[in-house]
């Protein structure tokens, strides 16, 4: 995931006292090497990159400091809203006065995905949450979220999540 994140060479913290003690935290787990002192280091570090994407990219992903954010974000709004359909983005690019070729271009670089590649996380996103949260088999579900074919529907999801759609339905409680 971090490869997708473009990180500014210098940047101001919106909360810079969080980052010192932060960082302070981080030392002082490392020289005391208390007994699993590698997780609270692998917990603070992961803090920290929390604290540094949410100063530079939306709940979304995008760049906050992309020229185009708002554009790739009324994008990513609208692939939310249409996610079951299959995706026009020759439209989509059109409909923010921009180019096909461009619009792609752009989006990869405000997100760090291409649109395809979005669209395929959000899909996903909503099958785990019909999985979790409903009854539907893997084949409607499979439907709900876009995908006629439930072997490519499921091809996609172990792909994305490392578990087959089977199996993370399985591994939920409750759910066999």
């Amino acid at each position: 995931v971090l490869n997708e994140i473009s990180f500014p060479d210098h940047m101001q913290p919106s909360d810079p006292i969080f980052i010192a003690n932060t960082l302070k935290d981080l030392h002082a787990a490392f020289v005391s090497k208390e007994y699993g002192y590698h997780l609270r280091l692998r917990i603070l570090l992961l803090q920290l990159l929390e604290a540094l994407l949410k100063d530079i990219a939306t709940d979304d992903g995008v760049g906050k400091r992309h020229k185009y954010r708002e554009t790739i974000a009324g994008a990513i709004q609208i692939m939310k809203n249409q996610y079951k359909d299959p995706p026009d983005y020759r439209q989509m690019a059109s409909d923010f006065g921009l180019s096909l070729n461009y619009f792609r271009t752009l989006f990869k670089e405000a997100t760090g995905k291409a649109p395809l590649e979005y669209l395929i996380q959000i899909r996903m996103d909503k099958a785990k949450e019909l999985l979790t949260n409903s009854n539907y088999s893997v084949g409607e579900i499979s439907e709900m979220v876009g995908y006629e074919n439930i072997h490519h529907f499921s091809k996609l999801f172990k792909k994305m999540e490392g578990i087959s759609p089977k199996h993370y339905l399985e591994s939920l409680t409750g759910k066999r």
